[in-house]
């Protein structure tokens, strides 16, 4: 049975088994990278912001807030830039 699976496989490459894809698939490619890119610029404006808050400020209460800024950043940023290089290879 495993022979005849392989054998039924050297025929076709590994990328036509798969259905084809949508007909608006590149014009979602490219809306979720722009998403992506945005989601970086925020997310470090959010850590520049925290950061700024932190060095300024003697409150507690905006020792907290800055640090809100600053997971929220640092989680925006990294997942944009994970967006980012899964988008470009998926691009390609």
């Amino acid at each position: 049975m495993a022979i005849v699976v392989v054998a039924w496989r050297m025929n076709i490459t590994y990328e036509e088994m798969f259905p084809p894809r949508p007909t608006h698939f590149k014009a979602f490619q490219v809306f979720s990278m722009i998403v992506s890119g945005i989601c970086v610029i925020l997310g470090l404006v959010y850590i520049v912001l925290g950061v700024l808050l932190i060095l300024g400020s003697v409150f507690s209460a905006a020792g907290a807030i800055a640090g809100m800024y600053f997971l929220y950043g640092s989680l925006a940023t990294y997942f944009g830039i994970k967006d980012l290089i899964s988008g470009s290879t998926a691009y390609r």
